[in-house]
């Protein structure tokens, strides 16, 4: 916590470490005289020891104690009804936490989690007995130095390589040898064994290719850099393999404070360097590097020829960044402080919950079947990404692999495109369908006869000036971003404009559904502020009926300072669009328009078939149980025959569903649920399907038994937070919601973009203008929406799903019959589905800001989930969002081997009028 100013801890009481009695060995001794009766007084309601917090009285080594602070009642974090003991020790590994966010009480956390039972603690839990093998190539190292950090205790590894040690959760382990690299670990309260690979130490000198002053630089490093395969506008690097002498400097060794890159490198290297770089991929020479960012550079190749430089946004470090974050599934040693309170007795923090998970490095079997068109693929590469072990399909297509939670599986084969799946704890198994690749030739060719190659040549067309009805634009001194697409290479196979804008530039959303593009995101379907068009000098707000052929270049104005010269119209962005011809005409252009629609380009082909919500439901085992005359016979009947022999949860679910639509009777169609989420109380899949339909039959409380549960399982889902804190609000619990909402922002989670975080931020920001008495929010807390006025919308969509693996399209069509497609399948959405995993979502939001006239339609097309069970959708639609007259409808609906376009339902503005 480092020094705490005890004026700002309101009327705490301070101890030093000087009036400690340091002969006791345990806290309650050493503080007798101020607490005489012991510190599990039940007004002590948390203990906060160098940034981890504690339900309980913790151990603490008595003489490494530097101050205690005993707080006044009220200012505990966890619960305001009792007192916090604050302590700091001189172990420097914790000192980092502040204590800012427990002497302010707008970052105060209330009961976030609810449970009827209170749990049992004791700290007899914090000591942990570790033991473990440390190999190095898979043979056993004896004589290995294994110690506790700050401590004197430690051991050896005998001569099998084998040691076991205690150790308090909290502690460092290290591990250390004259040969090979050191170890460290922390331990938390779900470790019990660790198995440690240690790495050999390089003692040859590393080659100095600085001047004679530098130091030379970590070898582990400098062989990792020197064996990479880095893609350039050449083709691809590989500085050990490149057949001339390659030098290497990382961006720390480079420095930041020159003017541009080719100041900072000189002296760096003895001789004349290049005149030519490669930064990312993109060719640059002496005259225009000075535009490279320095503090983002992380290594520099010097060759005879070309200096290749790699910053923080290289192909190689994004794939690098999103490996980080797969790793948080697969790596415990990451403490998390974060407190959840289940009731006013009892609360839990991050080490109580976390220990209901698997034990540290979790390993599953996953079994499955690889098919194309339904017919077994023999022959499949199966790997595991960053191990050596892998699998190929059986002549059936079968296969089977080990993997640990967190880790990826690679699906390949010769002209089938690559699949990649996220092992989760509940991955058991994958039925997995090929698609075949699509070959594109590579874009990027460097010529030796000294002509430019495309990616060179395309930088230089997009610094050209160009013409707009408002005068001409010199992209090199206009002073902002100004994005650009070559007609000659980017229309090749699109069947309009928009194909041409689609996924060319960052940040640029071609959306079909309202024939609009926006190059300034939100989060709605129709927003009312798209770019508008300047198509050789002709100013339109529709989208321009243009033979892509016929497009020499289009410029993106995004940013306010490059569109103000077109007023208040140019708000959402423009799009300068040149033609080939340059007689772009207006009236031709509506005229294509109306033929456009009878030319089938993104609109509806009424293909969606019409099943209702009881036939997509519908299950022998439920509809078996209408014989009975009576609902107590039925019961029975399931109680005594059934219960015990249905091959699936879904079938409990769906005969609790026909005791509420056939019987009529809601207590007992609770009790099969109840008994469901007992029996299935390690499955988050399966509790959050029962949520779902515990939510349709109006059972809130049994729906946040089920969530609360998986909360526990997923704590670090980002779908759990929100699941639970949508619940408490369904439920008028309003205070516990935002309180568990806030928690997940407070933890430095993003909810800038699209995806979980925006959807948290959403309902957030309802309880904001539309309960914000009731909730009692304390925080200062910025909406994005300006008013309340802004924020409301006509609808609002939200579609969860249980399974992760699940993949379908969901298809929005207008009043017009234009079409947009939502695509959630690992070909058409890699991308999304890995951040789901990542962040742990599985949820969608849709606004719609104006019904208009006319009928809405959505459908959906389901594609499997990889295995043998269905997936539930819980669908919410929100007529009139934020409005006085808000109303919600909640439908659940199972897919399981439906694959044809399913209409899901259909609404319009006389529904909408309606609802007021």
């Amino acid at each position: 916590m480092g020094d705490i100013n005890p004026m700002l801890l309101a009327d705490s009481r301070y101890i030093s470490h000087d009036r400690l009695q340091k002969q006791f060995r345990t806290l309650s001794d050493a503080l007798k005289n101020y607490y005489p009766k012991g510190l599990d007084s039940s007004y002590i309601k948390s203990f906060y020891v160098d940034g981890k917090i504690f339900p309980f009285e913790p151990y603490v080594d008595i003489s490494t104690i530097r101050d205690i602070y005993i707080t006044s009642d009220g200012i505990t974090p966890i619960d305001p009804g009792g007192t916090m003991i604050i302590i700091t020790t001189n172990n420097e590994y914790y000192r980092e936490i502040t204590a800012e966010k427990y002497r302010n009480q707008n970052y105060y956390e209330d009961d976030a989690l609810v449970s009827d039972e209170a749990e049992t603690f004791s700290s007899n839990n914090l000591i942990k007995t570790i033991s473990g093998k440390v190999t190095n190539l898979f043979a056993p190292i004896p004589d290995v130095n294994i110690t506790i950090k700050g401590t004197s205790k430690g051991t050896k590894t005998d001569d099998k390589g084998d040691y076991t040690l205690q150790a308090n959760v909290g502690d460092i382990i290290e591990y250390s040898h004259l040969k090979f690299t050191s170890v460290a670990v922390m331990i938390e309260d779900i470790t019990t064994t660790l198995n440690i690979e240690l790495q050999e130490k390089d003692n040859e000198l590393d080659e100095v290719v600085l001047t004679a002053k530098r130091s030379p630089k970590d070898l582990a490093t400098f062989e990792e850099k020197m064996n990479a395969e880095i893609k350039t506008s050449f083709g691809v690097f590989k500085p050990n393999a490149a057949g001339t002498k390659v030098h290497y400097l990382s961006g720390e060794e480079l420095g930041t404070h020159y003017a541009d890159l080719s100041e900072a490198l000189k002296g760096k290297f003895s001789g004349k360097l290049p005149g030519s770089y490669d930064v990312d991929g993109i060719p640059y020479n002496n005259t225009n590097i000075f535009g490279v960012n320095l503090s983002a550079i992380k290594d520099v190749y010097v060759t005879k020829n070309v200096i290749v430089v790699r910053t923080s946004e290289s192909p190689e470090e994004i794939a690098k960044r999103l490996e980080e974050k797969a790793e948080t599934y697969r790596n415990q040693n990451y403490y998390n402080a974060d407190a959840v309170t289940t009731s006013d007795e009892t609360t839990f923090s991050s080490a109580n919950i976390i220990s209901t998970q698997p034990k540290f490095i979790v390993t599953k079997d996953i079994h499955g079947k690889v098919t194309y068109l339904d017919a077994p693929m023999p022959l499949v590469n199966i790997k595991v990404i960053g191990k050596n072990a892998g699998v190929t399909t059986s002549p059936k297509g079968e296969y089977s692999i080990t993997a640990n939670v967190g880790d990826i599986i690679q699906y390949s084969h010769v002209g089938f495109a690559t699949v990649s799946i996220v092992v989760e704890d509940v991955t058991e198994i994958l039925d997995i369908e090929m698609v075949e690749q699509q070959n594109e030739l590579d874009t990027v060719v460097i010529t030796t006869d000294g002509k430019l190659g495309k990616t060179a040549e395309l930088a230089k067309k997009a610094d050209q000036k160009f013409k707009t009805s408002m005068g001409s634009i010199d992209p090199k001194t206009a002073g902002y971003s100004v994005g650009y697409i070559d007609g000659d290479n980017s229309t090749a196979g699109a069947r309009d404009i928009l194909d041409v804008l689609n996924g060319k530039v960052a940040g640029v959303t071609v959306d079909r559904l309202n024939n609009i593009v926006k190059l300034r995101s939100t989060g709605s379907i129709n927003t009312e502020t798209p770019a508008i068009w300047d198509v050789d000098g002709v100013i339109m707000n529709d989208v321009p009926q243009i033979d892509p052929a016929n497009i020499k270049d289009i410029h993106l104005l995004k940013s306010l300072a490059s569109t103000t010269r077109y007023g208040t119209a140019g708000r959402g962005g423009v799009i300068v669009v040149t033609t080939k011809s340059g007689d772009f005409s207006a009236a031709e252009s509506n005229r294509n328009k109306i033929a456009d629609k009878y030319t089938n380009k993104d609109y509806y082909a009424n293909d969606a078939s019409q099943i209702s919500l009881a036939s997509l439901n519908a299950n022998s085992y439920a509809d078996a149980l209408e014989v009975f005359p009576t609902k107590q016979k039925a019961f029975i009947y399931y109680d005594e025959k059934l219960k015990n022999q249905l091959p699936s949860y879904a079938d409990h679910i769906a005969i609790a569903q026909k005791f509420v639509s056939h019987f009529n009777d809601l207590t007992l169609s609770t009790q099969i649920f109840k008994e469901l989420i007992e029996s299935n109380n390690k499955n988050p899949e399966v509790l959050k399907a029962i949520a779902f339909h515990l939510q349709t039959i109006g059972r809130p409380k049994e729906a946040i038994d089920a969530y609360e549960r998986t909360f526990k399982l997923r704590p670090k889902y980002a779908q759990s937070y929100r699941d639970l804190a949508n619940a408490y609000m369904e439920n008028d619990q309003f205070k516990k919601s935002w309180r568990l909402y806030m928690s997940y922002l407070l933890q430095g989670n993003d909810v800038s973009n699209e995806g979980i975080g925006e959807l948290i931020y959403n309902e957030m920001e309802w309880l904001y203008f539309s309960r914000r008495n009731q909730t009692d929010i304390k925080e200062k807390f910025v909406p994005k929406s300006e008013n309340l006025f802004d924020f409301r919308n006509d609808v609002r969509i939200v579609v969860e799903w249980n399974s992760s693996e699940a993949e379908f399209d969901l298809e929005f069509v207008n009043p017009e019959l234009r079409s947009y497609i939502f695509e959630h399948t690992l070909t058409g959405n890699q991308e999304l589905i890995t951040d789901e995993k990542q962040k742990g979502y599985s949820s969608k939001e849709f606004f719609i800001d104006d019904l208009k006239d006319g009928e809405w339609l959505v459908n959906i097309t389901y594609k499997g989930n990889k295995k043998p069970e269905p997936t539930y959708f819980k669908i919410t639609k929100f007529y009139n969002w934020g409005k006085v007259s808000e109303t919600k409808e909640v439908a659940v609906y199972k897919f399981q081997n439906e694959r044809e376009k399913i209409q899901l339902m259909h609404f319009n503005k006389l529904l909408l009028m309606a609802k007021n």
